[in-house]
């Protein structure tokens, strides 16, 4: 482990729920309301997205996206609220730069994007912090730069809505990942996934409402609530790893 951060490779339970904020915000106070949320729902840890104007050019969504790209003052004031919450907080740096930002604010991890797998340059430099890193791909190949020490694949399954049958067409690939992150529409993909097994580390999108309309992945986004019956479910898968919290009454 590093510190609190559970490494892949220890054990066959999935270690780790990281709710995935991304941009499924419209300002600053909801982003930070949607952590304190993630929180309550015992999540292990939140995760957003740094971005710069050329990273969000050519989206169809890109007048959101110009609302949710943080400065790095703003990724500051997010990084603070987490402390103050007691949440594990990290990015997904989508130029050089933003790992400069992610060292200067003190996070102990990172993710990139399936995107960027092939980006030499960024996988270099975030290797260079001698931090995990976990890569997205849409299969579990990846080229010589990751082939390091603290470099962790995400089995990036591509289907909108992911269903329960790619689950299974997709389990080779699973096994041979470290974690795993989908567009479902149902909690029943991630459960399955953790009964299967295999991964330390799956990702939820999560908003504060599933039904804003205006943000890139709503179709896929899950509640708070819904958040909470995962961490429920890996509690009962695995009931070491979970901690309590006082919010929402264990039923």
């Amino acid at each position: 482990t590093n510190g609190n951060i559970h490494l892949c490779g220890d054990e066959e339970e999935v270690k780790e729920i990281i709710a995935e904020c991304g941009v499924s915000w419209h300002n600053l106070d909801e982003a930070k309301k949607l952590i304190t949320e993630c929180y309550h729902a015992r999540a292990d840890a939140v995760k957003f997205q740094l971005y710069d104007k050329t990273a969000i050019k050519n989206s169809r969504f890109v007048k959101h996206l110009e609302v949710t790209r943080l400065t790095e003052s703003m990724a500051k004031e997010l990084v603070n609220h987490a402390k103050r919450t007691d949440i594990e907080i990290f990015f997904t740096p989508m130029y050089l730069d933003a790992v400069d930002i992610c060292e200067s604010l003190g996070v102990e991890r990172y993710k990139v994007r399936a995107k960027d797998a092939y980006w030499s340059e960024l996988l270099m430099k975030i290797r260079l912090t001698d931090k995990p890193c976990y890569v997205s791909r849409a299969n579990y190949k990846f080229h010589d730069p990751l082939k390091q020490k603290g470099f962790y694949t995400v089995y990036y399954d591509m289907h909108r809505p992911t269903k329960y049958l790619d689950v299974f067409r997709g389990y080779s690939n699973l096994l041979k990942s470290d974690g795993y992150s989908w567009h479902c529409t149902k909690m029943y993909v991630p459960m399955q996934v953790m009964l299967f097994g295999g991964v330390d580390y799956i990702e939820v999108h999560v908003a504060l409402d599933a039904n804003y309309k205006t943000l890139p992945d709503w179709k896929y986004s899950h509640s708070p609530v819904d958040l909470l019956e995962l961490c429920r479910f890996k509690k009962m898968l695995n009931p070491q790893l979970f901690y309590s919290r006082a919010k929402y009454e264990m039923s």
